[in-house]
């Protein structure tokens, strides 16, 4: 019986039990409320005659509830008021045949009850709120810091590098310039003098504490939002809060502080844009974004639980990601088909630095790796660098010819190389099939072209030479860009360079630099080279562009300049390859002394140098001025296409000197 305790006869001996849970149903009951209730004084007071127990004599026949327990639930409450309803039916001392008929009406409607309605009510669903998308980064990157990474006993080159005098007074230089370009975010009224006491602190921490940056995107969201954090200590944290309150007040910018997410943080607005600073540990945290939601709160959550806001850099110093399919940019690589996604990471390795890329095209380039035939008769010592590449079909197949200008199909392998003879002699060749043939079609058209779109800049023309089926380019000074027929033991190619030389086969290259290339199969692109004679190239190079060029020249006492003749010699070899991976996928690698080759530093120098540094384009603007042709003079045997003649004919021809042949040394990591 649900209620057995109660036991006939003597109710009043188990009046003090508590009420356990029995299966009846009545789990609503409160478990451990007393069985014995005042309402059932009368049992206790003799009226134990009866065989139902607790079915009491007194008005309310309904009491059996009231001694098993009240029953909190609605439902049960509706029980007893039914039962009650039928009080007067009971109220006199029935007979047991009347007891019974009325145990009989009701039982079965208090056992629907029980059954349905005495259980706990069921807990109402909690309907938790969506969650958030995801961020998708589209851009990182994380550095360990100038401090950790000069304390690296791999990085001994690259400190020799950033040691120097000259590099000390560049890095001023530039400072005072990305003052300058910063201040107008704050106002344009102010001078920028007035910032740098407190913006020069904070940039020479960026540039040597541990910081990370990105730039991510939420679905939905209007646009993506800048995340940035650089590990303090507790004076830097309280200089950085100072100084950035100190930018603001001077250009009435209101800071204010505000919770986002739980997190206590500083914001203060430019235009549409919310800023928002925040420290969790030692890590200053920053957000920057449209809106309310710049993930500043999940960003400091991460941060309280791992102690950090990104892995740890155990395999690299510093780390650039970018996803180019989200970012919708295009890098500039001649290839028909764009990068989806690049990673880069630089670390030292046995005191140099190893520069590593890896990129994913959206599809397969379409990039045919053939054996490699290298211009071994064209390829003469002394060598201060050796390229050798393929794609160079890929490439062409973008190209746009002019009006009746034929573009011949080129192979896909290209050579490169540069001799310590003269500065400008640097040199090219490409596997040809019927060079002479094809240089004869395609010269004349291409003269006319180029020479019609050249008239009055003064810089010269093409000139077509039958006789020694050579294309060049004549009136520039200091040098004679040329292309010609080469024939070689490896098969037909068009051979070319900066300044004619004798194609005379005299000191071969060394076989074990070009036994870094032959025979590879999956390699790409090798790049060899003496830095510092190729940065002293370059830099010619450079000056003289700039001469011919509507852009000023390079003032050889500018930073850069004297940074660039300051650390050429401490740069040694740089090697670089590229691999292929899979069909999509390529990878690069370049042991060096500074991360750099010749040409980049040069690029790097004449960045630095521009007064919107670090806004300028690296691209050189080709609008020359200043140069006439010289005066007109026929030549024998040479197919002029312009009207004005050209120079001497011919030009010098240059012959191997007799300076020493400089070795190339090929470092014992190189594959």
């Amino acid at each position: 019986m649900p209620w057995a305790g109660l036991q006939e006869g003597n109710p009043a001996r188990h009046c003090d039990r508590r009420v356990k849970s029995y299966p009846c149903g009545f789990r609503g009951l409160k478990r451990g409320a007393l069985a014995c209730e005042p309402a059932r004084e009368a049992l206790i007071h003799g009226e134990n005659n009866h065989a139902t127990a607790g079915m009491s004599a007194v008005p309310g026949a309904w009491e059996p509830l009231a001694v098993v327990g009240r029953c909190t639930n609605r439902h049960c409450q509706a029980s007893v008021a039914l039962a009650e309803n039928h009080h007067d039916m009971l109220s006199h001392r029935p007979s047991s045949w009347s007891r019974l008929v009325a145990w009989c009406h009701v039982l079965p409607v208090l056992a629907g009850f029980a059954f349905l309605g005495c259980q706990k009510e069921a807990p109402k669903p909690v309907v938790s709120a969506p969650p958030k998308p995801a961020w998708t980064t589209l851009f990182s990157f994380h550095s360990a810091g100038g401090t950790q990474i000069l304390a690296d006993t791999n990085a001994a080159s690259l400190r020799r590098v950033l040691e120097l005098p000259e590099t000390a007074v560049l890095r001023s230089n530039l400072t005072i310039k990305l003052v300058s370009a910063v201040t107008p975010v704050f106002s344009t009224q102010i001078d920028a003098s007035a910032y740098s006491p407190f913006l020069t602190p904070l940039l020479d921490d960026l540039m040597t504490r541990e910081t990370w940056l990105a730039l991510r995107l939420r679905a939905g969201d209007p646009e993506p939002v800048w995340n940035g954090a650089v590990l303090l200590d507790s004076a830097k944290l309280a200089l950085w809060q100072t100084n950035v309150s100190s930018v603001l007040g001077m250009s009435s910018n209101t800071v204010r502080g505000v919770t986002v997410a739980g997190v206590q943080a500083q914001e203060f607005r430019l235009g549409s844009k919310a800023f928002r600073f925040a420290s969790v540990g030692n890590w200053l945290l920053w957000t920057a974004g449209v809106g309310e939601e710049t993930g500043l709160g999940e960003w400091a959550d991460t941060v309280a639980k791992t102690g950090r806001p990104c892995p740890v850099a155990t395999d690299y110093w510093m780390k650039v990601d970018a996803n180019f399919e989200a970012l919708k940019v295009t890098p500039p690589l001649p290839w028909p088909t764009p990068i989806t996604h690049g990673t880069m990471t630089v670390l030292g390795q046995k005191g140099r630095v190893t520069t590593s890329a890896h990129v994913t095209f959206k599809d397969d380039p379409g990039l045919k790796l053939e054996p490699w035939t290298i211009p071994t008769h064209a390829v003469h010592d002394p060598l201060v660098s050796f390229t050798a590449g393929q794609g160079l079909d890929l490439w062409a197949s973008t190209w746009r010819s002019p009006t009746n200008v034929a573009v011949p199909k080129f192979a896909s392998q290209y050579y490169i190389w540069a001799r310590s003879d003269v500065a400008f002699m640097t040199l090219f060749a490409t596997p040809m099939p019927e060079a002479t043939n094809v240089l004869r079609s395609v010269s004349p058209d291409l003269a006319s072209f180029v020479n019609k779109e050249m008239d009055g800049k003064g810089a010269g023309g093409l000139m077509w030479s039958s006789n020694r089926t050579e294309l060049s380019w004549r009136g520039l000074p200091a040098m004679i860009p040329y292309v010609q027929a080469f024939t070689d033991p490896s098969g037909e190619f068009l051979h070319g360079g900066f300044f004619p030389v004798s194609t005379a086969f005299t000191n071969p290259a060394p076989a074990e630099l070009l036994g870094q290339v032959a025979g590879r199969t999956n390699l790409v692109y090798y790049d060899w080279e003496i830095t510092e004679e190729r940065l002293a190239h370059w830099s010619q190079m450079f000056q003289f562009l700039s001469l011919v060029s509507m852009k000023p020249k390079f003032d050889p006492t500018s930073a850069a300049q004297a940074w660039l003749k300051a650390v050429a010699p401490v740069l040694g070899n740089v090697i670089t390859e590229v691999t292929r991976e899979s069909a999509r996928e390529f990878k690069m690698i370049r042991r060096s002394e500074s991360g750099f080759t010749g040409i980049e530093l040069n690029f790097l120098a004449q960045w630095f140098e521009e007064t919107n540094f670090p806004f300028a384009s690296l691209r050189l603007p080709f609008e020359p001025v200043g140069f006439a042709l010289p005066p007109p003079r026929p030549s024998r045997g040479t197919n002029r296409v312009r009207a004005a003649t050209p120079p001497s004919p011919g030009g010098p021809v240059l012959t191997p000197s007799a300076l020493p042949v400089v070795p190339v040394p090929v470092p014992p990591d190189a594959k």
